[in-house]
């Protein structure tokens, strides 16, 4: 699962662009991914379940749109690389010690922030913009990437310091963004409750093989209620993250301050 395939699969137009959330979208259909965008413990960023010949992945809607998208990519790698998972609970724990979830996390920072794109980008940014702070939103929303990985992406390519990437972790991203008039959508959570509409029977499948609790079982349906007493006559099909606000300390830093 490379930038390179994808690009000949038509999904994507350049190794170096940005995947949009359409990309997304295509992407995982063509897996057979159904993703369901739930409310869980804030802990949890998503939950991967295998039921052939589908994969069902619930996401953290709780979660920023950043976070989501991170946590998507995240579990395409479970599904791609990892066939021997059936069940597996994902946390927001970054970095993480467990082998397969560092797999999965760089994976996911490579497959929506790709070295090439991101080493010309950056320090393009940075001569124009002369503040890491807004170097970085400007990165992270033109990749539609959360701050969190966004910085970690940008360290562990080298191109910021370690002083850099700890002070960046502290900034409030959404003040930032407000402060410069950038859009704060990337930035809050994705209320919305999405589920596909194969999802019903695929959960009920799943159930029945006990992959999930009967108390699950029964959470996601209760989300798929509360979205038809909202007055949606179905629900949004998709086959297909910010981590929470950090304190409001600094929130621009020089290139002096982080060397």
């Amino acid at each position: 699962m490379t930038r390179e395939r994808l690009v000949s699969q038509g999904i994507l137009r350049s190794v170096v662009e940005p995947v949009t959330d359409q990309a997304f979208e295509r992407l995982l259909s063509r897996e057979n991914i159904l993703v369901a965008h739930v409310a869980m413990s804030d802990k949890v960023s998503a939950v991967y379940m295998r039921s052939d010949p589908y994969a069902l992945v619930l996401v953290n809607r709780m979660h920023t749109i950043g976070h989501q998208r991170f946590s998507l990519a995240h579990e395409l790698c479970h599904h791609h690389f990892h066939r021997d998972l059936n069940t597996w609970i994902c946390t927001v724990e970054l970095p993480s010690h467990d082998q397969r979830e560092r797999e999965a996390n760089e994976f996911a920072a490579a497959f929506l922030l790709p070295a090439e794109g991101v080493g010309e980008l950056f320090p393009r940014l940075m001569g124009e913009l002369r503040d890491v702070s807004r170097a970085v939103l400007e990165l992270c929303t033109y990749y539609r990437a959360s701050w969190q990985s966004t910085v970690y992406r940008l360290f562990d390519l080298r191109l910021i310091s370690a002083h850099e990437r700890n002070e960046l972790l502290e900034l409030s991203v959404t003040f930032l963004a407000r402060e410069v008039n950038a859009d704060t959508e990337l930035f809050a959570p994705g209320q919305q409750v999405k589920l596909p509409a194969e999802f019903t029977q695929v959960a009920q499948e799943l159930l029945q093989r006990r992959v999930i609790s009967e108390r699950k079982f029964e959470s996601i349906m209760d989300d798929l209620n509360a979205l038809a007493r909202c007055g949606e006559e179905s629900p949004e099909v998709l086959r297909t993250g910010q981590q929470p606000g950090r304190r409001e300390r600094k929130h621009h830093i020089s290139r002096d301050q982080g060397m």
